[in-house]
């Protein structure tokens, strides 16, 4: 469910330098498990303990779109 927290920060208070430390950590998953793929659900509290399935393409997907609206 991050992505539709993300959009609904960005709606409500456009705020973007606030979700870089919200989604580093699911970012880094991509380079330090299974390579280029995340795990299907996460704690949803810091450290993020990941759970379920240890790959899966939709949860990937969410991540980039949400990584992606994010301006550098």
């Amino acid at each position: 469910l991050i992505g539709p927290y993300v959009d609904v920060h960005l709606r409500v208070y456009n705020d973007y330098a606030a979700l870089l430390p919200l989604l580093q950590p699911f970012i880094k998953q991509l380079w330090e498990r299974c390579l280029g793929t995340m795990s299907e659900v996460a704690e949803p509290e810091s450290p993020f303990t990941v759970g379920g399935c240890f790959a899966q393409a939709w949860s990937v997907a969410e991540m980039v779109r949400c990584w992606q609206l994010i301006p550098r």
